[in-house]
């Protein structure tokens, strides 16, 4: 899966208490990377203020194999 690590804001930006946290990202609109605020609502982060990366979930340690 991608995210968005922000490595920026300007101070008014609705990510300004990210900073070396992530968010998810959900696309690139060719101005600006779309994502979704802890909220749940959709908004927006400027280019300079991310990067996108690639992670993998951590997978449930309590499932177990049945055979």
């Amino acid at each position: 899966m991608k995210a968005l690590l922000i490595i920026n804001s300007d101070g008014l930006r609705w990510y300004r208490d990210l900073i070396g946290q992530c968010v998810p990202f959900i696309n690139d609109t060719g101005t600006e990377y779309r994502s979704r605020e802890p909220a749940g609502y959709t908004n927006f982060v400027q280019y300079q203020d991310a990067e996108i990366i690639q992670y993998r979930e951590k997978r449930n340690e309590t499932e177990k194999e049945t055979r």
